[in-house]
């Protein structure tokens, strides 16, 4: 039995409108009893009447009434005597409802443009009967269809549903939820896919004084509190969810009501805590609900499917679930991996998730070329791979991502630098990066900065980013600085900067250098633009907090580059540049510590401490510094005792540790180095052996960025 030749059968059974235990012979009946209905709407309005609706009904009714010559007819049945959604499993089902709303727009309100003309049109539509509460809930789908986000339909969609709201009492013994259910479920429908602001607090309290173990009521509540980025609430009510859920669960023999909807609900609430910065206990509730959802997927919804083959709407499905997973178990490999075995794990799971989704996805008939999802999902299995050490299998799918979404600058960075690790030279990643910074800036000056997104900033940024390094790499680094008042009129561009006459922020000098060579002073020169004098950068002040600390970053990246040049008035002018955005930061420390290294050690170790006392977790910046500091810095006067020095030789090696389950950076090969070091000088030769050989295994295939950088 397949999913493709028996979908009745497995409509059902995979939505548990009966028992997992059911025959075969049993839901073989159902089929016939519903093949039966192809005389019309008639007799769907008999079955109705004479048996309750379940799944495989539904679904046969809205197959009918899409394909139908009878529209009207099969409608005026769906909204007064079907009286029900199908569950979120009925993946046929919601597919006809879509499809059936679609073509009610386009065939019977093609000229229809306000809420008056709809009014008169459904009522012509749905007959003289008075609406039922579902017919009044597809009439308001309909409505939203039609007119789009109307200020009128939403007004009137409000109404009606805290008018039907404020009518209905608490329910009786025996008396379900079922009213408040088709409400709410409604308006769940409505939230997710129109994304309308509606009073959602006050129908939660409403339906929770006249419902009892009211699971929609629950869902619609964790979906406005993730919404609302509001954890409190969110955890206590997906708590309340889970409960009812298991109750309804037992009451069904242990089969799932609706397997989809817990899997949909608990991804969306566990992909939202996951992004969070999570409490230690809250931390450990939450990997304990992942797993209960990692085996829903892998143990329950497997064993209901089989091994397929599976319908196009359902492979698809499938993908997404594998997919969430995976973004899920991505997260989790940022938080309390202190282990390498525990990022080891985690790096396997995301991996393995990504790959079933892109299995999936291969499975299917020949897609459009440019489904931006699952170019998505093709970029973040490629990245999986980085993760794993494969770049040449990481090369092939992002391939395919980019063959999706070809304009994506995100994908295009992330195989330039995949090349810039792979090849024997740095000519195709060049030629890559020079063909799209050349594209974005002919885009830019068509382009009003205002109407890009953060985002869309910042990959733009990352991608000019990108192809300096290399320019520094393959030729030299002076080169890649020559190139910065061109980066810079694009950051200009972008944050809409200010140029104003006058010197920068006055910083304290760090040694007598000056530039040698004919060197000019670059910094003046990208602060001020081609040809102009002196000026300071002043961001102008409508930047968010994610722009302002984009420009911060910016200037840390730019002083780097000229630390390299050994310019490094200019270095230190960067920093104090990226100070007079964001004020001093952890990363700000680090950058000038490792910049007076060599110049003025005491200071280097004041700066570096400073930023390890404001972050210590991911520190890499300040971690390396301090490293670099203690381990090859050969002055004696930064300590005080030999005692002194092992404290901070012990130090060191804590936080190089820490490094390497840091899923961001476990990757860089001075981390390993530095390790070894360390080791060498404990007398530790079987570590220190292991450090050298992953120092040089990852220095063979290191790109001229770290990859997590551009994101």
């Amino acid at each position: 039995m397949t999913v493709e030749t028996d979908q009745y059968n497995a409509t059902r059974r995979i939505a548990g409108a009966v028992s997992n235990q059911a025959s075969i012979d049993q839901l073989g009946h159902e089929v016939s009893e519903s093949s039966l209905l192809n005389d019309g709407s008639a007799g769907f309005v008999q079955l109705f009447k004479e048996s309750s609706v379940e799944e495989i009904h539904v679904m046969a009714f809205l197959q009918m009434m899409l394909v139908s010559e009878k529209l009207d007819e099969y409608f005026r049945v769906w909204i007064n005597h079907v009286d029900r959604y199908p569950s979120s499993t009925n993946l046929v089902a919601w597919d006809c409802l879509h499809k059936t709303l679609a073509r009610l727009a386009a065939e019977k309100f093609a000229n229809v443009t306000t809420k008056q003309q709809f009014d008169s049109v459904f009522a012509k539509l749905a007959g003289d009967s008075t609406l039922t509460t579902f017919g009044a809930m597809v009439q308001h789908l309909l409505a939203f269809r039609v007119l789009g986000d109307s200020n009128e339909v939403k007004s009137s969609f409000e109404h009606t549903v805290m008018s039907r709201l404020s009518k209905l009492s608490f329910p009786k013994a025996t008396e379900s939820n079922h009213e408040i259910d088709l409400l709410i479920d409604t308006v769940i429908f409505i939230y997710q896919y129109h994304r309308q602001d509606f009073p959602v607090d006050t129908i939660i309290e409403q339906g929770l004084r006249k419902s009892y173990q009211n699971i929609p009521l629950m869902k619609l509540w964790c979906l406005a509190s993730i919404q609302k980025n509001d954890i409190d609430t969110l955890v206590p009510a997906y708590r309340v969810y889970l409960g009812y859920n298991h109750e309804r669960t037992v009451q069904n023999f242990g089969g799932h009501i609706d397997i989809f909807e817990t899997i949909d609900l608990s991804s969306s609430v566990l992909g939202y805590l996951v992004s969070t910065k999570l409490q230690r206990n809250l931390y450990d509730q939450v990997v304990v609900w992942y797993n209960d959802l990692r085996n829903m997927v892998e143990k329950d919804l497997i064993e209901m499917l089989g091994e397929g083959p599976y319908t196009v709407l359902l492979t698809r499905k499938l993908a997404l679930i594998w997919y969430m997973l995976g973004k899920i178990s991505q997260q989790l490999c940022h938080t309390n991996t202190v282990t390498k075995e525990i990022l080891d794990s985690r790096l396997s799971n995301t991996l393995k998730y990504f790959e079933h989704a892109v299995q999936l996805v291969q499975s299917l008939p020949a897609h459009q070329p440019n489904d931006t999802q699952i170019g998505r999902w093709y970029f973040d299995y490629s990245f999986s791979l980085i993760k794993m050490g494969r770049l040449k299998d990481a090369i092939k799918n992002l391939k395919i991502a980019i063959k999706h979404d070809p304009d994506n600058i995100q994908y295009l960075n992330m195989i330039t630098l995949v090349y810039s690790a792979t090849e024997e030279n740095l000519d195709k990643a060049l030629k890559i990066s020079s063909e799209v910074i050349l594209n974005l800036k002919s885009q830019l000056a068509e382009t009003d900065p205002a109407e890009l997104s953060s985002s869309r900033k910042w990959d733009i940024l990352q991608m000019f980013m990108t192809y300096i390094t290399l320019v520094g790499a393959d030729q030299d680094t002076f080169e890649a600085v020559e190139c910065m008042p061109m980066f810079f009129e694009v950051v200009h561009q972008l944050f809409g900067s200010e140029i104003s006459p006058g010197d920068s922020a006055a910083v304290e000098e760090v040694s007598e250098k000056v530039s040698e060579n004919g060197k000019k002073n670059i910094l003046r020169k990208i602060k001020s633009g081609r040809g102009k004098k002196p000026a300071t950068v002043r961001v102008t002040n409508n930047l968010n907090s994610q722009e302002t600390k984009m420009v911060h970053d910016i200037w840390l990246w730019t002083s780097k580059l000229f630390e390299k040049q050994d310019m490094v008035d200019d270095a230190e002018g960067s920093v104090a540049e990226a100070v007079s955005v964001q004020s001093e930061t952890y990363l700000t420390h680090a950058r000038l510590g490792q910049l007076y290294i060599g110049l003025n050690n005491k200071r280097a170790l004041q700066e570096l401490e400073a930023s390890l006392d404001l972050k210590e977790d991911g520190n890499v910046e300040g971690i390396l510094g301090f490293s670099n500091l203690v381990l090859f810095a050969n002055d004696n006067s930064v300590f005080i005792s030999d005692v002194d020095r092992m404290a901070a030789i012990s130090r060191c090696k804590n936080y190089l540790e820490s490094l390497t389950t840091n899923y961001k950076y476990f990757q860089i090969s001075d981390i390993y180095y530095d390790l070894a070091h360390i080791y060498e000088l404990t007398g530790d030769r079987e570590n220190q052996e292991r450090c050298l050989t992953k120092c040089v295994e990852l220095a063979d295939s290191q790109a001229v960025r770290v990859f997590d950088d551009i994101f």
